[in-house]
């Protein structure tokens, strides 16, 4: 645990002080390092907790997003391109698998406008259309990061901010190329919002139990293809059988007693909480 809090600060030092290198106009192969361990580190960060295919999945993303920076110094606009592009998709698949179940219109409605702005700016600022295909890709991770399960005030905002910095890097193409700010605040958006995206997304994860069938079950997410499996009868006997004295769902206790045999089962004589729909047309009213 401390070596990752360890792996965690360095990141924050590496990417925030590579500020300095923006304003004094650093190059060379030092600058380049500088520049691609802040994300690299937020890489190392992620592997050090991931336990499932989801924590490799965010580890991909930083670690495509650090070779971004340094191919965008070391082989030019379209290599660092590509590797950032590779990032994305790796990102997309993620937030597909986690999801959010229940979306507002709202909600919905600001995942489809912000690709669609974010095109329509960078196609403005440039007229490239392979820029604005880029942004299309870009664009489509915001939306899935915005609509996943992952905290929208981290990974989602995180996301938008990543969307920003790279418009402003557009938009130092041509009506910004002057701008001595714009430099600086690319690269802090940029950093900023893959912190809390690694963040955001790694936390969640952490809190989330390793997944088992006793943990899909719980969950109440199929385990079986149907609702009533057979049994040999020496299973049951060694489970017990069912608890009669229960005055309701006997089989789900002895489903749950399958996946621990030996365990223990609390039963709750009231509700811990109501759940309340949110709207009132509900068929849960």
């Amino acid at each position: 645990m401390q070596s990752t809090r360890l792996i965690w600060i360095a990141a924050l030092l590496a990417g925030l002080s590579y500020v300095w290198p923006v304003l004094a106009g650093m190059d060379g192969m030092t600058s380049v390092i500088w520049k691609g361990s802040g994300v690299a580190l937020l890489a190392l960060w992620c592997a050090a907790q991931a336990k499932t295919l989801d924590g490799w999945l965010i580890t991909l993303v930083m670690a495509l997003g650090a070779a971004g920076d340094v191919l965008l110094e070391t082989h030019g606009v379209i290599q660092g391109a590509l590797a950032f592009a590779a990032g994305h998709f790796v990102a997309i698949f993620l937030y597909w698998r986690n999801g959010r179940r229940e979306l507002t219109r709202s909600q919905s409605l600001l995942a489809v406008f912000l690709p669609l702005l974010a095109v329509t700016i960078a196609w403005q600022l440039t007229r490239d259309a392979g820029v604005a295909f880029y942004t299309a890709i870009l664009g489509s991770m915001v939306a899935f990061a915005w609509l996943s399960r992952f905290p929208r005030y981290r990974t989602g905002l995180g996301a938008v901010l990543f969307m920003v910095s790279d418009l402003l890097i557009f938009a130092r193409m041509g009506v910004l190329a002057n701008s001595v700010w714009i430099g600086p605040a690319i690269w802090l958006l940029y950093f900023g919002g893959q912190v809390m995206i690694a963040e955001g997304v790694t936390s969640t994860l952490s809190t989330r139990l390793i997944d088992t069938p006793r943990r899909r079950f719980l969950a109440h997410e199929p385990v079986w293809g149907i609702h009533a499996p057979l049994w040999r009868k020496s299973v049951l006997e060694d489970l017990g059988g069912l608890d009669i004295s229960l005055p309701m769902a006997q089989d789900y206790e002895l489903l749950a007693l399958s996946f621990d045999p030996g365990g223990r089962l609390l039963v709750m004589s009231r509700p811990l909480s109501n759940r309340t729909p949110m709207r009132p047309t509900s068929i849960a009213t």
